[in-house]
């Protein structure tokens, strides 16, 4: 699962090299939306470093760029409800997903091989 994530995420940066804002360029379309959504749940699940990596600049400049969008707070993190935090905090404690280190890893071979 962690190695498909580092591949997918991977193909988002190769998609946005075309240094848009957006996936399908400037305007915020609804695969937008999903990759929103998506994008949020790397996130909460403490894959942090992957969204903020400098080996994928366009994907951290996406993302960056989605958090900052009103629709951002009022359609994913208003609703935060935090039932999953108990069990993030078990599996995680304060600390990063035990396999963002694996993922890291997994697309620094990828960017290396290409």
């Amino acid at each position: 699962m962690t190695l498909k994530l580092a591949n997918h995420l991977i193909k988002i940066e190769t998609i946005l090299s075309h240094q848009k804002e957006f996936m399908m360029g400037d305007q915020y379309t609804a695969i937008d939306a999903c990759m929103t959504s998506l994008l949020h749940r790397v996130d909460e699940m403490r894959f942090s470093k992957l969204l903020r990596n400098d080996k994928l600049p366009n994907l951290r400049n996406y993302w960056k760029a989605l958090m900052l969008r009103r629709s951002y707070q009022e359609g994913i993190l208003d609703y935060v409800t935090g039932e999953w935090e108990p069990e993030i905090q078990s599996l995680f404690g304060d600390g990063p997903n035990k396999y963002e280190e694996l993922a890291l890893t997994e697309i620094n071979r990828i960017l290396e091989e290409n």
